[in-house]
């Protein structure tokens, strides 16, 4: 069965989805959820409305829609790519190739920052997102934390292109973006300060699957020899630029997560430091705060696995 419009008649919901499914296997492990995607933004159909009604034939351009972004699939483009949205802590994001795809990890990050807050029944005043991409992370923050001013800083030109439209999209008002490398180009002290930065060292990069290495940005994943090298740069700035009482949480690979930990602890004397593991149980996150880390992982069911 083909999805094209020289059939006789396009297909139904549930032969598009069976149709789909069966394409899929070479390029994904979640052929049911993917399948389901691909009609949703191809044929413009809700996820009530594919369940609902398996018989509603399709149009002949939704059948070609689908089948343009089947083919875009299975040329190896990432699943959000193609249908260039994704959703990330209730927020409905455009993704392209500017930036990289916001990840599960980054999201639960995001939540670790809110409950960090909400434990300490307090909010940040401001806040800085390093390497904001998509602007995903500063866009959460400026929704939960209303009277925050969030700034979003990046060095790619492309990628802030691709956050401003999101920041126009979501009517965020206290998100203000900024070109620059790290936090080189501030002077104020934050009292948060959020950063998921390229941490990929180089001779790891080429074990990348193809779908990430050949298709997200390389400025995004390339941490240099060891996967520090943008994070050295910012530690060196931190100390100077992070409020007293501020909080400061990272996302970084568990291969280089413990030297990070050091490096953060000689630009930061005195203050707390901590690695909280991510879903899997990976060490994930840096986290500098006062307020109660450990009930803030408690919360998710995440383990803290080095207090400072």
């Amino acid at each position: 069965m083909s999805l094209e419009v020289r059939q006789v008649k396009p297909p139904t919901v549930a032969e598009a989805l069976a149709y789909l499914r069966s394409r899929l296997p070479p390029t994904s492990d979640c052929t049911d959820s993917e399948a389901r995607t691909l009609l949703k933004y191809g044929a413009g159909l809700d996820s009530t409305q594919i369940l609902a009604h398996p018989e509603r034939r399709l149009s002949d351009d939704s059948a070609e829609r689908v089948e343009g972004l089947l083919m875009r699939r299975l040329a190896g483009e990432p699943l959000a790519y193609v249908v260039g949205r994704l959703e990330f802590c209730g927020l409905d994001l455009a993704v392209d190739w500017r930036a990289l795809i916001p990840r599960p990890e980054t999201e639960l990050m995001a939540e670790l920052v809110r409950r960090i807050y909400s434990f300490a029944d307090s909010s940040p005043r401001l806040a800085i997102d390093i390497g904001t991409g998509s602007g995903c992370l500063a866009l959460a923050l400026a929704r939960w934390f209303a009277d925050c001013t969030v700034i979003a800083s990046d060095i790619s030109p492309a990628a802030l292109s691709l956050a401003r439209e999101n920041s126009i999209q979501t009517q965020s008002r206290n998100v203000h973006l900024v070109a620059g490398d790290g936090l080189a180009p501030f002077r104020r002290r934050f009292d948060l300060v959020v950063a998921n930065l390229p941490y990929v060292p180089q001779d790891r990069l080429s074990e990348l699957p193809e779908e990430v290495s050949g298709q997200e940005p390389a400025l995004a994943l390339d941490g240099g020899a060891d996967g520090l090298a943008v994070y050295r740069r910012v530690f060196g700035d931190v100390g100077f630029l992070l409020d007293v009482g501020g909080v400061l949480v990272f996302e970084m690979d568990g291969a280089n997560v413990a030297a990070g930990c050091s490096l953060l602890r000689e630009r930061l004397p005195g203050r707390p430091v901590y690695i909280v593991n991510d879903q899997f149980g990976r060490a994930r996150f840096l986290v500098v705060a006062p307020a109660p880390v450990r009930q803030a992982a408690r919360s998710l069911n995440l383990e803290l696995v080095q207090p400072g």
